[in-house]
């Protein structure tokens, strides 16, 4: 079963298509759907009735995203796990692309092409489904890096599936509607994350490479 854990903020409306544009393409395989959703006033209008997945819970939190995915996190029931935000557009096959590879290579996390691997403005996978085993062996039991605010969390991920040699490149494709693409306009959720954690995670992510990433935190996934 895939767990499909989904962070939002102030995009209620928007995070709505999103996952009804998720069942479309997950429906004819076992998956569940978690929400953890800042509890503003349009994320309270239009979230809450959900397509029909095999399970889904709605979470609220007033957390950043990194940990929001980690609470998710704590409640998937999945062997195989994919985080992933409101500003997603999955093509129809992607999951079906990203199983062959799984079935091909087992543990491991799978990249999905995304528009800045396709641009070629990065190695790291912005996107990726992670196997529950994987997580706990390689990412000290977590879905998402604790030390980050917004950004770097998908590079250490990568990173530390390429040590591994557990990092697998799929075709599958999920556009990023997201405004580094020209795909989106700058909101209060952008000015916040996007814009306003890049300093900050950036230094955090060099001290951590250069202290070799360590477990410092507590897991989530047993």
């Amino acid at each position: 079963m895939l767990s499909l854990i989904l962070t939002t903020k102030g995009r209620g409306e928007q995070a709505s298509l999103c996952i009804e544009r998720y069942y479309e393409t997950v429906k004819d395989f076992p998956c569940e759907l978690i929400v953890v959703a800042y509890p503003d006033e349009g994320n309270k209008k239009y979230l809450g009735k959900f397509p029909p997945f095999l399970h889904t819970h709605l979470e609220w939190s007033e957390e950043r995203s990194t940990p929001c995915y980690n609470i998710g996190a704590s409640l998937c029931n999945g062997n195989e796990i994919f985080i992933f935000d409101d500003d997603s557009w999955p093509d129809d096959d992607w999951l079906y692309k990203v199983y062959e590879e799984i079935n091909k290579n087992g543990d491991g996390h799978y990249m999905i092409q995304s528009d800045g691997s396709r641009l070629g403005n990065g190695y790291w996978a912005e996107r990726a489904v992670s196997t529950r085993q994987f997580c706990i062996d390689h990412l000290g039991g977590v879905v998402a890096i604790p030390s980050y605010k917004s950004q770097y969390d998908d590079v250490e991920k990568t990173d530390r599936a390429m040590m591994a040699g557990k990092f697998f490149y799929t075709s599958a494709y999920i556009e990023h509607r997201h405004p580094a693409y020209g795909k989106a306009q700058i909101d209060e959720t952008y000015k916040d994350g996007y814009l306003g954690t890049y300093g900050v995670d950036t230094v955090t992510y060099n001290k951590r490479k250069a202290e070799g990433f360590p477990n410092d935190y507590p897991a989530v996934l047993k």
